[in-house]
Formats: structure tokens, sequence, C-alpha cells
């Protein structure tokens, strides 16, 4: 009888266990349940319409907490707690420090991608085509209003002879030669003109790395490097000139040799386009007799200069650079160019006057 009792009683009890573990269960059930909709639901966008960009910034250093805390400020995440929650069942990469456009229509998972990727707006590129044959001055312009800083800010930076001296101990074709007092601008000649993408948030610093670096690449391109014994700072000044005289590449070759003629003669260059850079001019003024006279380290029409001006007077092209390494050998000592761009060549000054008289009854004359 006794016997009996007990199994009736541990049997009831197993039922009640069994409907305690079944409620348990349950509410464990529903728990969970309830619990995954709040994570999808604190993880899910701040709001469905306004989508407003708000750009967000993560500093150097900032900890996946930190950014996690500042983007809750920003209310660009429902919660903190539930954003971090999710970064460690995800295991996501590190966030990179920049600017990130963000908006609220965005999801966690959303927000993660965009800043654990290099979609910084800091890192956002524009294009910019520099023209070759322009002055330091000319690009100034172009870039201060194209970037954050202004062209003043850009002349200041590279007539630093505290930053160019950094910029010698960097690159082998730079030389003291640039620091001359006479150089109106020690970087003259040496940032390479091309089409250029550049990070829309540059720095003077980063824009000129990247010019210069340009400059390096067309000058190894040439098989010039620091073991040749080729001047480089003479090399450009003379590209420079071919440059701004000639247009085709027949005639840059062709007007190189003439300077090289000349300059192994000993004989006056008597380039007006050194003095226009002499005289600060654009070649659409008119130049005086006495500017033309006038004896400075650039003005090659000076009668007592014999040699080179002192430095660049623009950017050379690469087809400027290479005719001025490989100039086209002749007899030709001078030449003229008509108002079309024409190059004339002549051996001797009486052929020369005569190009110049043949230019003038065509109505060529500039």
């Amino acid at each position: 009888m006794s016997n009996g009792t007990i199994l009736y009683d541990a049997d009831k009890l197993s039922k009640k266990l069994g409907k305690i573990f079944g409620i348990i269960f349950g509410v464990a059930i529903v728990a969970a349940l309830a619990f995954v909709g709040v994570f999808f639901y604190n993880i899910s966008p701040v709001s469905k319409q306004n989508d407003k960009t708000i750009n967000f910034t993560i500093d150097q250093g900032w900890s996946k907490y930190t950014v996690a805390h500042e983007l809750a400020d920003k209310d660009l995440i429902k919660s903190e707690f539930f954003f971090k929650l999710y970064l460690k069942i995800n295991k996501t990469d590190d966030f990179l420090a920049g600017t990130y456009p963000l908006n609220k229509t965005m999801s966690v998972n959303e927000i993660i991608s965009v800043i654990t990727s290099s979609d910084s707006l800091d890192n956002e590129q524009t294009t910019v085509l520099l023209v070759e044959g322009k002055r330091l001055a000319d690009y100034a312009a172009q870039l201060g209003e194209t970037f954050e800083f202004s062209a003043d800010d850009f002349m200041n930076k590279v007539n630093d002879k505290e930053y160019v001296k950094t910029l010698i101990n960097k690159y082998w074709f730079l030389t003291d030669k640039v620091l001359d007092e006479n150089i109106y601008y020690p970087l003259e000649g040496y940032l390479f003109a091309d089409t250029y993408s550049f990070k829309k948030k540059s720095t003077v610093e980063e824009v000129v790395t990247i010019m210069l670096n340009g400059m390096k690449n067309k000058l190894e391109a040439l098989d010039l490097n620091e073991k040749s014994d080729v001047n480089i700072h003479e090399l450009l000044t003379l590209a420079s000139m071919v440059e701004n005289e000639a247009k085709s590449k027949e005639d840059r070759g062709l007007v190189a040799g003439v300077f090289k003629n000349r300059l192994n003669a000993g004989i006056n260059l008597g380039s007006d386009v050194t003095t226009y850079y002499a005289t600060k001019k654009a070649f659409q003024q008119s130049l005086t007799q006495a500017e033309l006279d006038d004896c400075n380290a650039y003005n090659t029409r000076c009668k007592t200069k014999v040699g080179l001006p002192i430095g660049p007077i623009c950017t050379p092209s690469y087809m400027a650079i290479e005719a001025a390494l490989n100039p086209t050998a002749s007899d030709n000592f001078y030449f003229v160019a008509d108002k079309n761009g024409k190059t004339y060549f002549a051996k001797t000054e009486a052929g020369h006057i005569d190009n110049i008289n043949k230019i003038k009854s065509q109505g060529l004359w500039q």
C-alpha cells in the first residue's frame, strides 16, 4: 500500500516538473523571440524618410565603442548598446579615420559597411588637368580654385626655403641651384603638369608631392636618374624655353638645336620668352626696348647675357624635355615664328631677316 502511494506521488511530481519546465521553456522562447525582435528593431534605420546627409567624422585613434557613442549622440543609430552587441556578434573590421556621408535611413549594417570602407570624404577624388607651358603662379591660381587652400597659400609654401630644403633631401633631381637668390620661384619648372587625380581635401604638400613624383617618373622614363651626368636644372631650363618657343614635336627639336648651337658658340640666346618671364609679363603684353635690354638673370635678350637663364621659365612638357635632351642637329642659328605658330629657321642673320620680312609681307607678324 505504501509503495503504491510513493509511485503515485512520484508520477504527480514528474508531471508538475514537466509543466514547470514547459512553462520555463516557453517563457525562454518568448523572451528569446522578444529579444531578437528588440535586437533587429534597434539595428534598423532610425528613420524611413529622413535621408538628409550627415557628415560623420571618425578621428584617428577612436575605439569602436567611441564610434558607437558618437553615432548614438548624432541620432544615427537607435541604441548604443545594441550597436556594440552587433559589433561583438559580427566581429567587424576596424573603423577607418575619416569623414563619411551617413543618413538616418541607413541600418547599422549599412553604416558599418561605409565606415569600414575607404570611401571617406577625405579620400574623395577630383581630377585636375594642368596644362604644360604655364608658370608656377598660373598653377597656383588654378589649384587655389580647386582646393581648400588659396593661391597665396600655395605660393607661400613653395617659396618657403626650409620646406624646399626638405624636398631637396627627398628628390634626387632637386638641388641647391633652386635656392639661388636670383631665382624667382624655387620650384618653377619642377612640378610636372599633367592630368592628376587628387584627394578633394589635398593639402599644398600633398599636391606638390604628386607633381614632383610626376616629374620624377618622366625623368626616369628618359633614363635619367641620380647617377646620370645630365645637369637636370639646365635641362629643365632649356626645355622650358623650348616649350614656350615651339609647339610641334619637329619644331621643338629644331629650336632646341638652335639654342644648343648658340650655347656652343658662346652666342647670346636672344629669346623673347625669357624676357617675358624676367619682366613677369604675360605673352599678350608688349615688351619695351628697355625691358628687352634689361640685364637680369633670366633675360637672354640682354646683349651681355650669354648662356641659359638662371632657371626654368615655365613647366616644360615631356616632349620639350626630350627635345632639350636630344636636340635635332642642324646648322641653324636663328628662328622666328609667325602668328599661327609656324616656325622659320635660318643659318645666318641675313636669312633670319629675310624670314621676318616674309612673315610681315604676308600679314603674319605677331
